[in-house]
């Protein structure tokens, strides 16, 4: 038997790519002032270390 699981739909329409890129800009000077973000002068990739680097194979997600 299988279970139904209840699911919002306009928590479909809402989760978007660019519904949480906006809401990401609209915070970010926030997460910068409280210290849980730091502002880089250029768009860098980094490893799963979190550590800054050049080679696109070794980075993990976006650039920051």
């Amino acid at each position: 038997m299988k279970k139904a699981a209840c699911f919002d739909s306009k928590r479909d329409d809402w989760c978007t790519y660019e519904n949480f890129w906006m809401m990401y800009n609209h915070i970010y000077e926030a997460m910068v002032e409280s210290g849980v973000a730091m502002k880089l002068d250029r768009e860098v990739w980094v490893n799963a270390q979190g550590v800054i680097t050049e080679d696109k194979m070794v980075a993990v997600g976006w650039k920051t």
